[in-house]
């Protein structure tokens, strides 16, 4: 309500070429945070025609929205990780339990990849046209319903499309990992868009240590 009335007020100004600030301040208003900036001699209309998206996160600088958004995208990549490197070992419970052939265990492992392969150019595309925070969300759901399909197939012409399309989903952490990066200042941009890559570290170490406690014990089912 205030950011209308705000821009109410500048729609104002602007139409009767009305009062300039001196030396008074524009509010900015960006993802939830406000500052103020110097606009002395010059209308709001004039200032805020001449800053940026870019120069406006800038100036906003880093926060508690962007520690939000840093645990949301990190959490997305270990998951990709875990989708990605869990199957290794269930593949050698399944090569027993339903009389894998080498053949049949290369073409599962390697299903992901083909899925990825075609889904990255898909994700980014749909992130253009549909933007990117829902294609961000549909490529998560995406994963999750494959995942779990995984735990319930009964042969393996059920387990390697749902390999497939866990594959197709995880191509999407691409869209995550930009949503992240056009939120940062400029300063923090690179070393904070490099760490998230510690979380698909932190995936792997997951499944092994998931692998070590639940596979043998609770079975691959559970296990995925």
């Amino acid at each position: 309500t205030d950011s209308r009335k705000s821009c109410s007020r500048i729609r104002s100004w602007a139409a009767t070429g009305g009062p300039r600030l001196e030396p008074e301040c524009v509010l900015v208003s960006v993802m939830g945070r406000s500052s103020t900036v110097n606009a002395k001699h010059e209308t709001p209309v004039e200032y805020i025609h001449k800053m940026d998206c870019e120069e406006a996160i800038d100036k906003i600088g880093f926060g508690v929205f962007h520690c939000q958004v840093y645990l949301i995208v990190g959490l997305f990549t270990a998951a990709d990780s875990v989708e990605i490197g869990f199957i290794s070992f269930v593949t050698e419970v399944l090569k027993e339990e339903w009389d894998f052939t080498e053949g049949t265990k290369a073409a599962m492992e390697s299903m992901i990849f083909v899925g990825m392969l075609l889904g990255s150019p898909t994700w980014g595309w749909m992130a253009d046209k549909y933007g990117r925070r829902p294609v961000m969300l549909s490529s998560a759901f995406v994963v999750s319903l494959f995942g779990f399909l995984t735990a319930i197939c009964m042969d393996k012409y059920a387990l390697i499309p749902c390999r497939f399309g866990v594959g197709f989903g995880c191509s999407g952490c691409v869209v995550a990992f930009d949503v992240f990066a056009e939120l940062l200042p400029s300063e923090q941009r690179g070393p904070l868009t490099m760490s998230t890559f510690y979380w698909f570290t932190a995936g792997s170490l997951y499944s092994n240590i998931a692998a070590n406690f639940l596979l043998c014990a609770a079975g691959w089912r559970t296990f995925t």
